[in-house]
Parts: structure tokens; sequence; C-alpha cells
């Protein structure tokens, strides 16, 4: 085994949390990509985007097992085949509608290792962002041969859906209901950084003022970069302080952290290549987020302060395996008020 991924799984009470009762896991770390675009109610982006959801499917489609209805609540498992593919839904669509697929391998209510989820605007809503997100199992990101074709994946996704911004790392993973699951994500950032907590129908709502934070490998497109004049601009302390971790693209600049993402305890302090990087494409954030959660709660709004620096919310108890009582998550959570006052 990869020595980092070792360190990764020898974590998992950190990270994981089971319900027992009906043996399955609800809540663990996967390999998770999304990007944030326009346009998505144009008919030649809907292609585009088709174009990347089957070669997601092509890939890893023999693991998916049910799909959300698009315009129903409800699970439709693939075996029945009874939804039309992507491309063909899409074009009986009008620029009004918007696209709502989501496609997951796990079983009810448990997280699911293969994900695809894509939500697109629509015209009369002029600003509103599109994005399109997949999970993969966390091990992909160490297997050289499961890496070179997420990669794949990845820039294929850049090079035709164009994105404001995009991003790929280890982060938090959830049954389709991620709103239930908001006490173990904060729960997990007590302990760890550089794992993602991305609730994507709140954080679509900010991603056109620019990133939310850095992550394993982060994309920087054209216009974003104008926000520190141009591209070249975002490259410059690369090449004069010798950091290695920019690749100029076409549509923008990809940074990566590292060669494999890393899960980093909060009680080992933040290693020099995030703080660089986070030093370097701090203009690039999108600044007070308000709530990071699926309400206006406290807790949730008090997660913005975990913002302008790299993940830290402080090493408040360890990992129990289990998921907190609610009890316990405010007690925990005023605590940590009380440190940062």
């Amino acid at each position: 085994m990869n020595k980092s991924l070792e360190f990764i799984e020898s974590r998992i009470n950190d990270f994981q949390y089971a319900d027992f009762e009906n043996n399955r896991v609800v809540v663990t770390a996967g390999l998770q990509a999304t990007f944030y675009f326009w346009g998505g109610y144009q008919s030649e982006v809907r292609e585009r985007i088709a174009d990347c959801a089957e070669s997601y499917e092509n890939s890893y489609g023999g693991h998916l097992k049910w799909q959300m209805h698009p315009e129903q609540t409800r699970r439709i498992w693939l075996d029945q085949k009874k939804l039309p593919p992507l491309r063909q839904y899409a074009s009986t669509l009008g620029p009004d509608d918007a696209i709502q697929w989501y496609v997951s391998s796990g079983d009810d209510d448990a997280a699911a290792e293969y994900r695809l989820q894509i939500y697109t605007g629509r015209k009369w809503k002029q600003g509103d962002m599109s994005l399109l997100s997949f999970t993969l199992p966390r091990r992909f990101a160490f297997e050289a041969e499961e890496r070179e074709r997420f990669f794949s994946l990845f820039h294929l996704c850049i090079e035709k859906l164009n994105p404001f911004h995009a991003h790929a790392g280890l982060a938090v993973v959830t049954p389709y209901a991620q709103e239930d699951f908001q006490a173990e994500e904060l729960d997990i950032s007590t302990r760890l950084r550089a794992i993602y907590i991305e609730p994507t129908f709140v954080d679509i709502s900010y991603a056109h003022h620019g990133i939310k934070s850095i992550d394993w490998m982060t994309f920087i497109s054209t216009t974003l970069a104008q926000k520190v004049e141009n591209v070249h601009s975002l490259l410059r302390p690369i090449n004069t302080d010798g950091v290695h971790m920019g690749e100029h693209l076409s549509q923008g600049v990809l940074f990566l952290t590292g060669e494999t993402p890393e899960l980093l305890p909060i009680e080992s302090g933040i290693p020099s290549n995030f703080s660089t990087l986070n030093a370097m494409l701090r203009p690039m954030r999108t600044c007070d987020f308000g709530s990071m959660g699926f309400d206006q709660s406290m807790a949730n709004r008090a997660l913005r302060v975990a913002l302008p620096i790299f993940g830290s919310v402080g090493s408040i108890s360890p990992a129990s395996g289990h998921p907190p009582l609610l009890w316990d998550w405010e007690k925990r959570l005023w605590v940590f008020l009380l440190k940062r006052a």
C-alpha cells in the first residue's frame, strides 16, 4: 500500500462514520472533483456536459446502481432502465429548464464511492452558475494507473466545460441527503485539514465570486485570474520562489499541492506547499461565505471563521468513530468559539 494512503487509512476513525444498526457507512472520504461553469442552459454546453458524463460512465458506470429521477424526488434503479441517457434527456429541455442529474453507486442512505452530479443554471436566471461533480474511491488518487485515468477525466472536463474554477482532492462523502450530516462534517473539520467539505447546492450560490478554498488540485480560469491582473501574475510567484505546483493550460492555471493528496491532522501544522498556495490564491477566494451549511443556524454560520485560514478550526476532541450526539456537538462548538474569541 502507498505510504500516504496507508497513513490516511490509519486515520479512518477521524473521517468515517457508520450506521451499525443498518450495517452501512454513512460518512467517509473519497476522491472528488467539481467544476463550476456558466452557460449550462445552452445546447452546445449541454452537449459538452454529456461528453463529460459519458466519459465518467464509460470508465465507472458499471459501479452505478441508482439515479434520482431528474423531475421527481424518487430513486430509479438503473437495472430497470426507465430513464433515457443524459444526452437524450437534455435534448428535450428548453433553455429555461435545468438539468438536475444525480447517479450513485451507494445503497439507500449510504455514502457512495461512485457518484455523478450535474446541475445547470436556467437562461431566465442570468448569472446563475452550473456544476458538474463526481466522486471516486479515495485509493484511486494513489494507484498510478487509476490516478492517470482520473487526471485524463479531469482535464477532459476542463477542456469541455471551460470552468470559472474547479478543484479536486479528498472530500467528505455522504448519502444523497447531505444536509442530514452537517454535524459529522463539522466534527471532521475539527481534526483534519485538506479534506474538502462541499455542499454543492450551497457552494454554487457563491461560486461566481471565486473559490471557497484550495484543494489538492485547484484550477483558476483566465477570467478569474483577472482578480490579480492575469494568469501570468499567478504564475510569477511559482517562477520566482521555486514553487513547482502550477501547470499553464489554455483555459487557465492548474495548481497541485503534490503528486498525491494528503490528509493533514490539525496537530501536525500546515505544510509549506499548502500555506504557499493558500497565500498565492487568497485573492481568488469568495471572501465572506455567510453560511457553509444548509440552514442559517449559529452552528453553521460559525464555520465561516475557518475560511480565512487553511482548514484550521482547532483541535477539539479525538475521533470516536461514531456520529456525535447533538448535545455533544453543540458543547464542542461552544468550546471552539470560546477558543477563537
